[in-house]
């Protein structure tokens, strides 16, 4: 990972990163899966290229729950896969405020959102429990989507970080993930 005497000995003894540094480098490592990592507040704190091509919302620092409950633009407000990721969004930091002490972040995002939003008031109330593997469809551009299924992995780290790895849901995604990464290697060039 690194050079220090501290990155060398989580190498050999198989200890986690201790920085968001860290976690983006072994997460930029994986380079033909969309992935990215979030915090125990649902902060992204990395995420590869390709996670970022799918969804702005993947930009390290932006805060998925929040982000589920702005406007979007060009997607109708109703749309089911939007209902459930905000449904998924509000589960996730539920079951992290459960695991991890309240702190003024935490109440920060609950209260903004209970003021602004009744969906989310609604969604906070209810008892959905968490998936850790469900598919969703990301639109790339008008007329384009992937369906792609994550897989959440809590990692061992000191803030509570979650690994999100994506894959191809079926024949069709599995095209679009590959142009994708090909578009991107070409640009890369």
């Amino acid at each position: 990972m690194g050079d220090t005497p501290d990155d060398a000995d989580r190498a050999v003894h198989g200890r986690p990163p201790n920085s968001h540094d860290e976690w983006a480098t072994l997460v930029g490592s994986l380079r033909c899966v969309p992935a990215f990592m979030y915090d125990k507040h649902m902060t992204v704190v990395a995420a590869n290229s390709l996670a970022r091509r799918l969804d702005r919302v993947f930009e390290p620092g932006n805060n998925l729950v929040l982000d589920a409950f702005r406007p979007r633009d060009g997607g109708p407000p109703d749309d089911a896969d939007l209902r459930n990721k905000r449904d998924q969004a509000v589960a996730v930091l539920r079951a992290s405020l459960r695991r991890h002490p309240e702190d003024g972040v935490f109440l920060d995002i609950v209260g903004e959102l209970a003021a602004t939003s009744a969906e989310f008031s609604s969604l906070w109330a209810s008892t959905t429990p968490m998936k850790n593997t469900d598919t969703i469809t990301f639109q790339l551009r008008p007329g384009e989507s992937v369906k792609l299924t994550y897989h959440r992995l809590e990692a061992s780290g000191r803030d509570g970080e979650v690994l999100v790895i994506f894959h191809p849901a079926d024949q069709a995604a599995t095209r679009v993930l590959d142009e994708l990464i090909t578009r991107h290697q070409g640009a890369a060039e």
